[in-house]
């Protein structure tokens, strides 16, 4: 899973910042104050994996569209590059045998405290072309770094003897050394990260990022009401469009398919949606129509006469329950048409994904409820601090206002690492503080 992200460099970002994911990440802070960028961006890491074009990033396609590259560089900014770091951990495939002897690892080494991490500077030139690339393998108990390979290393000190690709290493000249031209060392440079990025494929440094920014599933804030008649074909797998278009298609496979997902689901259905079951009535081979028996009136109506609320929350239960273990569901604003005692619900089904179902979430919201459900089950005991990452997004008033990032703790008795951000989430208390000193 995601474990940190750094960025610089990137629309509202020039200094770098600092994201760490946990299996839990809330997102919070004031509008235009960066949230959207960072999720943006790992969409945009995600299409380009997908993409076939020549250039290394793609700004505009079917995850999101930000237009030109170009364009995405911080506008007061001199640098001329892009850069971010991505690790991630391969939580659940151990590595293989033959990296661990390359790396002289002992026999019983746990292959779940790999870290793999990638660190990238990308131009912003006419094509978003990777330039100065590392990769890395540390040790996530130790902190202790295991191998890191780098295209812009000068000798070859730092391969040792795990590197037996010759491309890599042969020592690279230092540009005032070598005798051709700049267009010729630029060829070399891109000779060394081609050669770079294929070992650390081997490495599987490369695969476990990838499968990790692949398989994130994201909800966009406003998601599509639910349709009257579902069309019973296939849908996407684990997938059910980032404005949940394609819930109500998994979700007549979940209720009459999968048992054990279904009920998974149904409790928060009840508290949240007020929903108390769900059937299809099928009246063709291919149609079906949606029905759900209302907790408070007993009646069956269909879902998609239900109030807004239910279709901006169904999509969020039911693409949590398709997605494979030690995969991440992004949402955003989760709490949308919901109701304050809803919300609070919304934090113990993300709570549950991950403890039942090892499913991760990164949620950026401005609901102070879902996190205060998850601050309360932490306090009981019922989930992990280390679950739980919060990531405050604010300005740095002794530095010229620039956007920064606060990645705070939960405690052990739900209290906030330095405190809740009152200028964030405590207005309605000092205004209700401020309505009594009035009376």
């Amino acid at each position: 899973m995601l474990t940190v992200l750094k960025l610089s460099n990137f629309r509202l970002f020039d200094d770098e910042v600092r994201i760490r994911f946990r299996p839990i990440t809330v997102l919070i802070g004031r509008n235009s104050s960066g949230k959207s960028s960072i999720i943006k961006f790992l969409l945009m890491l995600q299409q380009s994996m997908d993409s076939a074009r020549s250039q290394f990033l793609t700004a505009e396609g079917d995850k999101v569209n930000l237009g030109v590259f170009s364009a995405l560089k911080n506008t007061v900014t001199r640098k001329r590059n892009l850069r971010f770091e991505l690790a991630a951990k391969n939580t659940n495939i151990r590595p293989e045998k033959t990296l661990l002897t390359d790396l002289d690892l002992p026999e019983d080494f746990d292959g779940n405290r790999l870290v793999y991490r990638a660190s990238v500077g990308v131009s912003y030139g006419r094509k978003a072309r990777m330039g100065e690339v590392s990769f890395c393998l540390s040790d996530e108990t130790t902190g202790g770094i295991l191998l890191r390979i780098d295209s812009k290393i000068l000798d070859d000190s730092v391969f040792g003897q795990h590197v037996s690709d010759p491309d890599l290493a042969e020592p690279l000249p230092h540009p005032d050394d070598f005798a051709g031209s700049l267009e010729q060392f630029t060829e070399l440079m891109d000779q060394r990260t081609t050669s770079l990025v294929r070992y650390a494929s081997e490495l599987q440094v490369i695969g476990t990022l990838k499968h990790q920014v692949d398989s994130l599933r994201h909800l966009l804030p406003v998601r599509t009401e639910s349709q009257r008649v579902v069309v019973i074909s296939p849908p996407p797998v684990d997938n059910v469009g980032k404005m949940g278009e394609f819930s109500l298609p998994h979700l007549h496979i979940i209720a009459t398919e999968k048992q054990d997902a279904y009920e998974f689901i149904l409790p928060y259905l009840r508290s949240v949606a007020g929903i108390d079951k769900v059937n299809f009535k099928t009246s063709s081979k291919y149609v079906s129509q949606a029905f759900a028996k209302n907790i408070t009136t007993g009646a069956d109506v269909l879902i998609a006469d239900y109030g807004f609320g239910v279709s901006q929350c169904l999509p969020i239960f039911v693409q949590g329950v398709i997605m494979p273990p030690y995969t991440t569901l992004m949402v955003e604003q989760p709490e949308a048409q919901l109701h304050p005692t809803a919300q609070l619900e919304l934090g113990s089904f993300f709570a549950d994904l991950w403890k039942r179902r090892n499913v991760g979430s990164i949620i950026e919201t401005h609901s102070s409820n879902v996190l205060l459900r998850l601050r309360r089950l932490i306090a009981k005991g019922e989930l992990s601090p280390d679950d739980v990452s919060v990531a405050f997004f604010t300005f740095d008033d002794d530095n010229a206002n620039m956007p920064i990032v606060r990645n705070l703790d939960v405690n052990k008795d739900g209290s906030m690492e330095a405190g809740l951000p009152m200028e964030f989430f405590g207005a309605d208390i000092i205004e209700g503080l401020q309505l009594g000193a009035k009376k």
